[in-house]
């Protein structure tokens, strides 16, 4: 008899949100379930040994190989890389007919073109959506879009990350509510006296050129139009307007060689505030920036349930957002934060300068953080989506 497994699919194995949170929830699959985990990659990324860790693996589309333009020319005039994705496929099948599948978990809205190729593998579809309607819409224009209705065409439930996400999906996309369920992402562990150590602070704070004294408004995020980096420069600019030139604007995240993490150092620079705000880049290690920042300053212009408020949230930092950005106003209506109307710098550098003067309620809210991200720890969190899914194949809850 062929052995049962769960098949999960990811759109890339990119160190990005939804990716990490896959395997957190994989992790904790596999050390407390019996469960025989299979791995679809739509695309491969930087995180392919880490899921093939947890599952046997295998990865659909690679990207070509680079080369120089006549090679390049060539392979574009055989369809190289179409005739390798199909052969890809074949064996991909070929190793998923060795198993009787009983769940497939399609991790985020882009795995449409997956789904359709793999119509003929039996089990339950299930999609655990993380995207609201701008990226719906708009992630790879517009091939992502017939993606995400191949998706909706193909699995029956749904498994949303926030309420915003969920009133997306019913209000602007015709899914019914009883085919939605909610469990918020999940956040592994953290050292908080090793990361908050004054000592090590203050290194840091030596490394990036910020006075031991400066506080620290933080932002985080891929260097994109929709997480809001243009904003957080624009906030930087106010505060100085404002004289408020001891406040110094920490940006994680983003990879230095992309045109646009170029683009926005240019306005930086151009604004004359390279002095003030620092562009980190990517980091393995996000904490040791999380430590520096007395408010993390949201200004993403859509945001389904950001992993980055409780990775900040573990360390007592609070949030300022916009309203109608997605999950951080949920997060920020349980005492973690402050709500601005949408694009309102105005309100929202009111609201920075208010938690960065009043210490009092800056750690009243870090402490509601804190108690909100200590309830998404994996090992309490996964256990809730994994309750999920178990009742969604009993065809109860």
């Amino acid at each position: 008899m062929k052995p049962e497994a769960f098949l999960f699919i990811s759109h890339t194995a990119a160190r990005t949100g939804a990716p990490i949170e896959l395997l957190r929830f994989l992790g904790w699959l596999r050390k407390n379930t019996p469960n025989r985990i299979l791995i679809i990659l739509q695309h491969g990324g930087e995180m392919e040994a880490d899921f093939r860790a947890l599952g046997t693996t295998r990865v659909w589309k690679r990207a070509p190989r680079k080369a120089n333009r006549w090679v390049r020319k060539i392979r574009d005039l055989l369809r190289w890389e179409a005739v390798w994705n199909r052969l890809r496929l074949g064996m991909i099948r070929r190793w998923l007919a060795r198993y009787r599948v009983e769940l497939v978990y399609a991790n985020t809205a882009f795995v449409g073109e997956t789904l359709g190729e793999l119509k003929s593998v039996p089990g339950l579809r299930v999609c655990r959506l993380h995207e609201m309607e701008y990226t719906l819409r708009n992630y790879s224009f517009p091939r992502g879009f017939r993606s995400f209705q191949r998706t909706l065409g193909l699995c029956g439930q749904y498994i949303v990350v926030s309420d915003a996400v969920a009133r997306n999906l019913t209000r602007n996309h015709g899914v019914p509510m009883e085919s939605v369920r909610q469990v918020h992402g999940s956040v592994e562990p953290v050292d908080r006296e090793y990361y908050l150590d004054p000592k090590r602070i203050s290194s840091m704070k030596e490394t990036l050129g910020i006075p031991p004294g400066s506080p620290v408004v933080g932002g985080c995020g891929w260097i994109q139009w929709r997480k809001g980096p243009d904003l957080f420069v624009q906030l930087a600019a106010l505060a100085r307007r404002m004289q408020r030139e001891d406040i110094h604007f920490l940006w994680l995240g983003g990879d230095r060689e992309d045109l646009r993490f170029r683009q926005l150092a240019f306005d930086i620079a151009r604004a004359g505030l390279s002095e003030r705000v620092h562009l980190t880049g990517h980091q393995a290690d996000p904490y040791p920036y999380y430590a520096l920042m007395h408010v993390l300053a949201m200004v993403s212009r859509e945001d389904p349930f950001p992993l980055v408020n409780l990775e900040a949230g573990l360390l007592g930092i609070p949030i300022v957002c916009f309203q109608g950005g997605g999950g951080s106003e949920e997060w920020s209506s349980r005492g973690c934060g402050r709500v601005v109307p949408y694009l309102d710098l105005g309100a929202f550098w009111q609201q920075v300068r208010l938690l960065l003067n009043d210490r009092e309620l800056r750690e009243k809210m870090g402490a509601n953080c804190r108690r909100e991200a200590e309830n998404l720890l994996v090992d309490r969190n996964a256990p809730r989506l994994y309750r999920v899914l178990q009742d969604i194949r009993s065809g109860s809850g």
